[in-house]
């Protein structure tokens, strides 16, 4: 057969034309003889010498190329014709007229199969007629000679020789040729091509060169034995992720308008009663736990890297995890703060519990928080795994998804849901106990408040969430939201309240907004008249009851201190409803007294009247 060597060895294109392209990477596949052997020699020369003999060439055409029956449709076949054929020696012509017949060899692969066929068919004639008769030597059959050429071994120029069964040679020699770009003969407007020889088949073995293949996309990478498919990757839609950062840009705006709304009113009594340490604690986490909704927006839809997703998978439970322990922590805090108080009170007095007294369970959690993240970070960081949820038939994925994973993801997650787990459960008992303080501002309710609706939204999300984990869209979603609810919870119940109050006192005109102590103290029964006419949120009364003024000056006596005043005990609530019962009891009598007293002064005065009006008296009493 022909080889390709030479022709893509010459061939010069255009850049970017469709023959470039196309030529770029082709793999042929051709039979490959030997190197050049004195074998051949000798058989050169003498083809060399027949070439220049008159005789030689006569000889050829008489007797080496006889008469070929051709057809007339036949380019070179003789006009005359009978009976559709012709009988012409000149289809042969033009080999033998060629001015290079038998003056160059062909390819020298070429060459070498030839002779090796030459040889084999040789060797088999002569088997052949050895095994015929004495009285048959002047000619054999063409089965005889099949038969013998499929014994013929012998080692030619291309390799071993050896034949099957079949009469096929057995493990021809082959080469592996791959056309590559020259770039030593290209230029700007045209590339030239090269043949490389990969690699050699030989003895039944692939035997590998030291050329690397390379395909059309230039790349060393073997491409895929199938047509590429499309893969649903399930990414996040635009409009969920930016519903997702649109509820987190919610979030850090409130966070940071509250963080700037408590630092300007430090010195308010609204914002002194709560302690800004703990105000400010609140405010950060409820920061860090929204912020966490960017990293969780992150996927291989908008990363351009996979460092990207696995960054923002090892952050978002940093997020998270910090951002609730600071704000739970601060919650228990004013909590236990408020029931350290009432635990040591007895009656309406003023007890100083600092804020440094009620932290060492928060700052723990928090510490704890810290410890395991850290561990999880350095030892299983989390990285952005692939899972295929469909397949082809030909076993490729069609669809699949992308999730965070680790190999001991399972222990850190256990760890941290045990620390914030045993954080919200130590608030809740905390709320509980506190459930009948009354405080000042109401504060203890607006935190019960947002702990049932924190509580609530995790009931039913956390198992929504479980359910859509191999959804990342729904996880998305749901996640987000929970988040989002939590924080707003938090920003509108435990912040709202107080807001209203600073600017209620103002437009009532109850005392004075930068806390001056003894402004509020002299105008004190002015400004209970005012709240209570304007309706204002800070309100004095327990179980309906009316501000009793022998302890007006008590409650008020710390109102520039820092810490919330307690208004009322489970105790002394119980205390004044018994005595709101004995005093109407009192009032009820002393009704009735009274009209006994109209009544005998209305007998002494009109008989007739005092009568009727006794019965009256009977009957309603």
């Amino acid at each position: 057969m022909p080889s390709r060597e030479g022709h893509f060895n010459r061939l010069v294109v255009e850049r970017n034309s469709p023959q470039a392209l196309a030529s770029v990477g082709v793999h042929v596949v051709e039979l490959a003889g030997q190197l050049p052997t004195p074998t051949l020699d000798p058989l050169n020369h003498a083809m060399k010498l027949l070439a220049k003999s008159p005789q030689d060439i006569q000889y050829l055409q008489s007797h080496v190329l006889p008469s070929v029956p051709v057809t007339s449709e036949d380019e070179g076949a003789s006009s005359s014709s009978q009976n559709g054929t012709t009988t012409s020696s000149s289809i042969f012509e033009p080999i033998l007229n060629h001015p290079k017949f038998l003056q160059e060899p062909p390819t020298f692969g070429v060459m070498s199969w030839a002779y090796d066929s030459a040889i084999a068919v040789g060797l088999a004639a002569c088997n052949a007629n050895t095994n015929t008769t004495e009285d048959d030597k002047t000619c054999f059959g063409g089965q005889a000679h099949f038969q013998a050429l499929k014994d013929v071994t012998f080692q030619g120029t291309t390799g071993n020789i050896s034949f099957s069964s079949t009469g096929t040679r057995q493990h021809p020699r082959h080469k592996v040729l791959n056309i590559q770009p020259d770039e030593n003969r290209s230029n700007e407007t045209h590339v030239a091509f090269q043949v490389v020889t990969i690699s050699t088949f030989d003895n039944g073995q692939f035997i590998p060169t030291q050329q690397q293949a390379i395909f059309n996309d230039g790349t060393t990478t073997i491409p895929s034995d199938l047509l590429p498919i499309q893969v649903e990757e399930n990414h996040l839609s635009t409009g969920l992720r930016a519903a997702g950062l649109a509820m987190c840009a919610v979030i850090v705006a409130l966070a940071l308008t509250g963080c700037l709304w408590v630092q300007c009113h430090v010195q308010s009594r609204v914002v002194l009663s709560a302690q800004p340490i703990f105000l400010h604690c609140i405010l950060v986490g409820v920061l860090f736990v929204g912020v966490a909704i960017v990293p969780l927006s992150i996927d291989a839809g908008v990363a351009k890297t996979s460092t990207g997703c696995d960054m923002a998978c090892v952050v978002s439970p940093w997020l998270l995890s910090v951002g609730f322990s600071l704000c739970f922590g601060a919650i228990w805090s004013k909590l236990h703060r408020i029931n350290k108080i009432l635990n040591r009170t007895s009656g309406f007095r003023r007890i100083t519990v600092s804020a440094l007294d009620v932290m060492t369970v928060s700052a723990i959690a928090l510490c704890a928080n810290v410890l395991v993240l850290s561990l999880w970070t350095a030892l299983s960081p989390l990285q952005c795994e692939t899972q295929a949820l469909a397949w082809d038939e030909f076993g490729r994925p069609t669809e699949s998804h992308g999730y965070c994973a680790s190999d001991q993801a399972s222990a850190f997650l256990i760890a941290l849901g045990v620390i914030n787990l045993g954080l919200l459960v130590f608030t809740v008992y905390e709320a509980y106990v506190a459930r009948n303080i009354s405080t000042e501002y109401a504060e203890t309710e607006y935190i019960i408040k947002a702990l049932i609706m924190i509580l609530s939204v995790c009931f039913i999300g956390i198992p929504v969430l479980v359910i859509a984990h191999d959804n990342p869209s729904a996880y998305f979603f749901v996640l987000s939201g929970i988040i989002f609810v939590v924080c707003m919870s938090t920003l509108l119940f435990v912040f709202g309240p107080k807001i209203l109050a600073y600017y209620s006192i103002h437009l009532c005109g109850g005392g004075s907004l930068d806390g001056n102590a003894e402004q509020d103290k002299s105008n004190l029964p002015e400004r209970f008249s005012r709240r209570a006419s304007c309706n204002a949120p800070i309100d004095f009364r327990d179980s309906g009851s009316q501000p009793i003024s022998g302890l007006q000056n008590e409650l008020y006596s710390g109102a520039s201190e820092t810490g919330i005043m307690v208004l009322g005990t489970p105790r002394s609530i119980q205390s004044l409803q018994d005595e709101n019962q004995e005093l109407a009891k009192q009032i009820e009598n002393l009704r009735k007294s009274l009209a006994l007293h109209e009544l005998s002064e209305a007998k002494e005065e009109h008989p007739s009247f005092a009568c009727s009006s006794s019965q009256e008296v009977s009957q309603g009493g």
